[in-house]
């Protein structure tokens, strides 16, 4: 397998459209389709589920594409951190899960970025398990979760400050007329 294999397999679920794709990335259409065939038959799988005009995903296709997509942010990043002679100046890589603490990384990453314009930020949004997941994969530089979070494999600093829930409820909901709802109040109801 090959990265530029890999990189039309992205091209391809991004287009929606093998043709699409073709015309993208500037290759014939009966030779990316012949490059896909050939990665089914590496892989011993189907990636595509082919309709007359239409072309979908797998779950392995899916699966793949998304393992791609991680391998060539992987790649380009060493390429860029190789090829660049800048003192500094590279990608910098964050996870954040959903919190308002997040304004003090992405602040001093601003800081970090107007000191040194060469240096790229990569935001990346997920929960304490996917970014851990990233790093462990060498895909993150760095992430922020919510604790609680397993941190006994990781160096690690806690941000000042707390986090702040809130619950979004149609108007006409009884709970909208309350001031404050407590997780007792909450307890036993559906919630997303």
């Amino acid at each position: 397998m090959e990265l530029r294999t890999l990189r039309y397999l992205v091209a391809i679920a991004d287009a929606g459209t093998i043709t699409a794709a073709a015309n993208a990335i500037h290759i014939s259409q009966p030779a990316l389709s012949r490059q896909m065939q050939e990665l089914e038959t590496e892989l011993g799988t189907k990636l595509f589920n082919r309709k007359s005009r239409a072309i979908s995903l797998t779950a392995n296709g899916t699966y793949l594409v998304n393992r791609a997509r991680q391998i060539l942010t992987l790649t380009d990043a060493t390429v860029a951190d190789i090829v660049d002679d800048h003192a500094v100046s590279g990608t910098l890589a964050i996870g954040l899960g959903e919190s308002r603490l997040n304004q003090i990384v992405l602040k001093a990453a601003q800081q970090l970025i107007d000191a040194f314009p060469d240096v790229t930020l990569q935001l990346y949004s997920g929960n304490a398990d996917d970014i851990k997941e990233r790093l462990d994969h060498g895909l993150l530089d760095f992430g922020v979760v919510i604790d609680p979070a397993d941190t006994y494999k990781y160096a690690y600093r806690r941000i000042p400050g707390e986090n702040r829930w809130g619950l979004l409820i149609p108007i006409s909901d009884p709970l909208a007329a309350q001031t404050a709802i407590s997780p007792e109040t909450i307890r036993g109801q559906a919630l997303i």
